[in-house]
């Protein structure tokens, strides 16, 4: 493999295995990286770290500082059915995880709304079974070590608020222990985005899960 440095003021190429301390290294759109190198410079930086992790998404990288204490992550609707996914997959990435009317069980909802059933039956190849793997209902077990809040308009006329309902009470049922909570509020397919900035704000300064509702 060839690996473009700064030498000497200038860009040259050469041969990875002839790279050494204190390199400048040029990366690409494309390039594979070759050693351990540390950031100095980025921008709109994604590296596919599959060959490590097995993981088939891109990871941001750049030389910004975060908090990794404070890691939020919010969603509404097909947001909200994602950000469940994730708390059903990794909860341990995020301080606190919110979901405004989610789709948590996909066979369930194709049969409750017709209009959609056309797209997750495409979606997922006509198979129950990979509709279930795209059901945060199918991960309760790990959600449940989430720091997780839900929130879901009683008269949601797309999702039925018995999906958020039935995922709710499934959880507590296995957890009762568990950080999940629950609020039906009076309105549809919908976020309440002060409503939502809130419950953020509220858990920004929690260093532990607690028994409380966030």
């Amino acid at each position: 493999d060839k690996t473009k440095v700064v030498r000497d003021d200038d860009v040259i190429e050469i041969d990875s295995e002839d790279l050494t301390i204190g390199d400048f290294v040029i990366l690409e759109s494309g390039d594979s990286i070759t050693a351990d190198l540390r950031i100095v410079e980025a921008h709109n930086l994604m590296v596919d770290e599959s060959v490590l992790t097995g993981e088939s998404l891109q990871v941001v990288k750049d030389n910004k500082i975060i908090d990794k204490e404070n890691v939020f992550l919010l969603g509404l609707s097909g947001g909200g059915h994602m950000a469940l996914l994730m708390a059903g997959f990794c909860p341990e990435y995020f301080k606190a995880i919110g979901a405004f009317v989610p789709i948590t069980d996909h066979v369930k909802w194709s049969a409750e709304n017709p209009h959609y059933a056309p797209d997750i039956f495409a979606c997922c190849d006509n198979d129950p079974e990979e509709m279930k793997k795209r059901s945060p209902i199918s991960y309760l077990d790990s959600a449940a070590k989430a720091n997780l809040k839900i929130f879901h308009g009683k008269h949601d006329p797309i999702v039925p608020v018995s999906q958020s309902v039935d995922y709710f009470n499934l959880i507590l049922e296995k957890h009762p222990e568990a950080s999940v909570y629950l609020d039906v509020f009076d309105g549809g397919h919908e976020i309440d985005m002060e409503t939502a900035e809130y419950w953020i704000m509220s858990q920004y300064k929690k260093k532990n899960k607690t028994a409380v509702t966030g």
